[in-house]
């Protein structure tokens, strides 16, 4: 009798856990409590050089650990979870360790771009955001910033006239997701950004008109590359952003139920993290924080995926996986932050 009391015991409190997982996304309170829980977790991840060991498992960890932090951050603005003067000095923190030496020491200097698209991409266009929010009004150094973006956008535009072509991440590899994250950077009012975006689109030979992955190969489009070519598209040229959602939803997305599935293909790589059927992992997570640029959240998707990281809630920190992959818990802090953003809005 006894054992069948802790059977059932432990079957409800397992069953009450994947409810309370699978409902985040759906109830407000939850949603709320999960984002204040992975933050806290984050923050002191980030106060002990997680981005820096991020750095030695992925090619570009440490800047894209500070990017999309920060860029999670943007969608917290006056919420109850972190005030807004906190929001602006974590991000400015994150700028800080982006623009500093042993981050660039990652990259290339001797490129055309100095340290190449990836890098100066992502730093511009987090410091894009944030200058163009409210936040930057609490800025410690909001001139500086504004300095750093005014060279960093001249400087894209004095290389590309002069090279008329796309810019390499590394030597020998170019990436037009990395150019449309520069393009993307550049201030809205700039005539510039049409021209290198028709560059791009002109390299293009896929056969559904989507952009490709990698230059060396400019008829294939892969999922994880398109999901996040779509998310900066959407800030450079709506009508066009629209034409190629509407595309990649017909060529790459597996609705099953109403979980919204992204194929990648078969070649597993770091770009595509774990493929299951053809299904990209990375894909799909990416695709769940770009469809709100499109107005079409899945919250069915979000919420898989918040129970397939077995979530753990620890006094006042969440974290997934058994805190062994940091870059899903960051991935996850985007997609269910973006989420609260649309909610709010």
């Amino acid at each position: 009798m006894k054992g069948k009391t802790v059977r059932r015991l432990i079957l409800y409190t397992l069953l009450t856990y994947c409810l309370c997982c699978i409902l985040t996304p759906f109830n407000s309170l939850l949603l709320e409590r999960s984002l204040k829980n992975q933050l806290s977790h984050l923050q002191e991840k980030f106060a002990n050089g997680a981005d820096v060991v991020l750095q030695e498992r992925y090619p570009e960890g440490m800047t894209f650990a500070n990017a999309i932090f920060a860029l999670s951050l943007l969608n917290l603005i006056d919420s109850p979870i972190l005030d807004n003067q906190q929001l602006s000095n974590q991000i400015e923190y994150s700028l800080k360790q982006l623009q500093s030496q042993t981050n660039r020491d990652n990259f290339q200097d001797n490129l055309t771009l100095p340290y190449g698209a990836f890098y100066q991409g992502w730093t511009n266009y987090v410091i894009k955001q944030y200058l163009d929010s409210p936040l930057s009004k609490h800025s410690a150094d909001q001139s500086g910033l504004m300095e750093d973006h005014q060279k960093t956008c001249q400087l894209f535009e004095e290389k590309f006239t002069d090279s008329q072509s796309l810019f390499e991440t590394y030597h020998g590899s170019i990436w037009p997701a990395d150019n449309l994250v520069c393009i993307a950077s550049l201030p809205d009012s700039s005539a510039f950004r049409q021209m290198w975006l028709d560059t791009i689109l002109k390299t293009s030979t896929t056969p559904t008109g989507l952009i490709h992955h990698i230059q060396e190969d400019t008829h294939h489009a892969r999922g994880s590359s398109q999901s996040l070519i779509l998310y900066f598209l959407h800030d450079i040229d709506h009508e066009l952003a629209k034409k190629h959602y509407t595309i990649f939803q017909d060529s790459f997305v597996h609705p099953v139920l109403s979980v919204q599935f992204v194929k990648e293909g078969d070649e597993m790589d770091i770009d595509s993290g774990p493929i299951l059927f053809g299904v990209g992992s990375v894909a799909t997570i990416m695709h769940m924080i770009t469809q709100e640029r499109y107005q079409a959240v899945s919250k069915s998707t979000m919420a898989l995926f918040n129970l397939l990281g077995i979530p753990i809630h620890w006094g006042s920190k969440k974290y997934y996986l058994f805190e062994q992959e940091m870059m899903f818990d960051l991935f996850m802090f985007w997609t269910l932050s973006t989420l609260y953003m649309h909610n709010s809005h």
